[in-house]
């Protein structure tokens, strides 16, 4: 079952085809016979910068040995002698092919042109044959075999162009005149490419005057200050244990007065006495200890400071120069 429907699609496929391909060919001919029309329509006029492409089109689309007289026809209307006797030669190649009669009037009107021909010869130096190089006209590239041989070009303004990998391109813009006549464009040697720009470093910033360039500005304010502050803390501390010092004194003496306490025997309120007199004892003893280390610190970090408040550089004409200088 499955391949009874893959013969039938198949036979499908090979009618269809040749129905698109009649589709499209007619089509094209439709196109190509109104493009033939306009283009005789606009010759009647001397319309013929418009009308050879109409005819251009209409052989493109359906060739014809017919379009192909139009078109050189138009050509030769339209000052396009090359062009028009390239085309009568095309037309008198298809109809000798078709043993077509016309044929005997396409060669007769390219061989009429011929001598009318305009024609440019592109050579080159012996040395300008460098390696990648590419030659143009209009932008079309010239074989290598072509370069040498006289080549017929329709009369007008044509640009001839040479390039090559790593060399600057050369170019020259030919003016061929409507007459018989050869023109000969050399093309030189190409000058080399200079190499691309390397990125360039941005310029250093401007130097200032020696005058007053600091070099170094330590002037040990910021430890001196430390110092003031660590001294203070121990001075608090020194009064501190001061003041629990000599209440830890006047509570011992308190529990020794009034038969509170004798020696070690010590009624309840001369025990509670006693009790808090070794509390602020302690407190005494811990806050004298941390004020002195304080008081000492406060001492290293004042006497250790730097003197020098700045250094820097200042003109010094007597010398010959700049000299460094300080304030200490």
């Amino acid at each position: 079952m499955g391949r009874s429907k893959l013969v039938a699609l198949l036979a499908l496929t090979v009618l269809l085809a040749p129905a698109k391909a009649r589709a499209q060919s007619a089509e094209d001919k439709a196109a190509a016979e109104s493009a033939f029309e306009e283009g005789k329509r606009l010759m009647v006029a001397h319309a013929y910068a418009e009308a050879c492409p109409k005819f251009a089109e209409s052989l493109r689309r359906d060739p014809g040995i017919g379009t192909m007289l139009g078109l050189a026809d138009c050509f030769e209307k339209n000052g396009q002698t090359a062009s028009a006797w390239a085309e009568f030669r095309e037309a008198a190649g298809a109809s000798a092919r078709k043993s077509d009669r016309r044929e005997a009037l396409a060669r007769e009107n390219a061989t009429r042109l011929e001598p009318l021909l305009s024609k440019v010869v592109v050579r080159l130096l012996p040395d300008a044959d460098v390696p990648g190089l590419v030659v143009r006209r209009d932008g079309t590239e010239i074989g290598h075999a072509t370069l040498g041989a006289e080549v017929p070009v329709d009369p007008g303004v044509h640009a001839i162009a040479a390039s090559a990998p790593g060399y600057e391109e050369w170019q020259i813009t030919l003016d061929v005149v409507a007459k018989p006549g050869v023109q000969t464009v050399t093309i030189p040697k190409l000058e080399s490419a200079p190499p691309p720009p390397e990125a360039t470093a941005p310029p250093p910033a401007p130097t200032s005057a020696p005058a007053a360039a600091p070099v170094s500005s330590d002037d040990g304010r910021t430890q001196r200050i430390a110092a003031i502050a660590v001294g203070g803390v121990g001075v608090v501390g020194v009064v501190v244990g001061s003041i629990f010092g000599l209440e830890a004194k006047s509570k011992l003496d308190d529990s020794n007065a009034n038969g509170l306490c004798q020696g070690n025997a010590c009624l309840q309120q001369g025990l509670n006495l006693r009790q808090d007199a070794k509390s602020a004892a302690t407190v005494s003893t811990v806050a004298f200890v941390l004020g002195g280390a304080a008081i000492a610190g406060g001492a290293v970090l004042w006497f250790t400071a730097p003197t020098a408040t700045r250094v820097g550089l200042a003109p010094a004409p007597s010398l010959g120069g700049a000299a460094l200088v300080g304030r200490f």
